[in-house]
């Protein structure tokens, strides 16, 4: 059905492709194109930073951007939405160039590191604006113009970042968290010319910066919101750390941990549309004709809320045990139906296909439930046609 190449997220944010062809930023059109060359671009960029394995060497700069970030956290009272961004940027920095800048300590921040955060937050909701008006792509000015400019800011403060360190790379004069960086093992590959990593360093902020603090603060959200489930995550965290830092041997002791990120991940997606499938054949849904070739995407939150889909409609850790066992005895997850832990994956998997299935040029009159209709260009739900 998808082919060799599957249509990807990408090929719909059409702001930043715009932008991308406009400053000549090669690699982030081959990015976010298909075919060949995404792929072969896509190969050679995430040897060092997809997997698990990957993400792991990557667990100490992290780490420290945390722990230095977490000390100014109480400082920024009603302005926690300032932090997560900051602290999102600052861990960013720390595994892309091995750079602690410690925006989130507003004493010590380089006023163009803060610049660059505002910028990107800017820029990706510009974005968001852009795509729901893509006439705006042949009007230059008002909101596409004030987007050109937050990307180029981006542009110029990413290529500032990643020269210094490329220079320093050249020199023989990184060492430490800089020498294990992702710009270094793309550096040492010698795969990528000096402008392709420059390119990639710029998107890979940008982006960074916009996902992960969504993604923390929805996390932050979810616990606030349950203080029994935050207490137990607490007391997991006190117990297997004594006070440490989060290190590789300590991820497999955290289960708790583990079920809260999912459960976060499941309840409140960081991105509301995604799994985007282009249609193999012309398609008919509750009177309307869905061509060939478009791009159907699924409504992630939506789903993941269908009581048809999934039991629980709620941010929940039902089918987490942590018996109390011996401190040197690692914890034990039993698993419940649910879509939370354990095999929420296949059950995940499982959800989608069914969601899928419900789309497909295939699904019988049969077995499909009450009618479908449109309530955008590009999503649909159930109801009636016009309601």
């Amino acid at each position: 059905m998808e082919g060799k190449y599957p249509s990807g997220a990408s090929q719909l944010a059409w702001p930043f492709m715009h932008y991308y062809k406009a400053a000549g930023n090669h690699t982030q059109v081959a990015i976010m194109s298909d075919g060949e060359p995404w792929r072969e671009v896509r190969h050679q960029l995430a040897k060092d930073i997809f997997g698990p394995p990957a993400a792991k060497e990557y667990l100490p700069a992290i780490t420290e951007a945390a722990k230095l970030a977490s000390q100014c956290a109480a400082e920024y009272g009603d302005r926690f939405d300032d932090f997560v961004t900051r602290l999102s940027f600052d861990m960013f920095c720390a595994l892309a160039v091995g750079k602690q800048p410690q925006t989130t300590n507003e004493k010590l921040a380089d006023p163009a590191d803060l610049q660059f955060v505002k910028d990107s937050i800017q820029g990706f909701s510009m974005a968001g604006q852009l795509m729901k008006e893509p006439y705006r792509k042949w009007f230059p000015g008002g909101k596409m113009a004030n987007f050109m400019a937050s990307m180029g800011a981006v542009q110029r403060r990413g290529t500032e970042v990643a020269n210094e360190l490329l220079d320093k790379l050249e020199a023989g004069q990184v060492e430490g968290l800089a020498a294990n960086s992702y710009m270094a093992k793309l550096k040492r590959r010698g795969e990528l010319s000096k402008e392709e990593i420059r390119d990639t360093l710029m998107a890979l902020l940008a982006a960074g910066v916009d996902t992960t603090s969504v993604v923390l603060s929805w996390i932050l959200l979810n616990l606030a919101q349950h203080p029994d489930k935050q207490q137990r995550l607490r007391d997991e965290l006190s117990s297997v750390l004594q006070g440490g830092d989060l290190v590789e041997d300590a991820i497999g002791k955290l289960p708790y941990l583990k079920a809260c990120i999912r459960e976060s991940h499941r309840f409140t997606p960081s991105v509301l549309f995604g799994g985007p499938r282009k249609l193999p054949q012309t398609a008919t849904f509750s009177g309307f004709e869905v061509p060939a070739g478009t791009l159907v995407l699924l409504n992630q939150t939506a789903f993941q809320r269908d009581p048809r889909l999934s039991p629980i409609q709620t941010f929940s850790l039902l089918s987490v045990g942590c018996p109390t066992r011996s401190p040197s005895a690692a914890p034990r997850v039993e698993t419940r139906p649910s879509l939370t832990t354990g095999s929420s994956r296949r059950r995940l998997a499982r959800a989608r296909a069914c969601a899928w299935e419900r789309a497909s040029p295939r699904w019988s009159s049969r077995r499909r439930p009450a009618g479908w209709c449109r309530t955008s260009a590009w999503s649909w739900r159930r109801g009636r046609p016009g309601a």
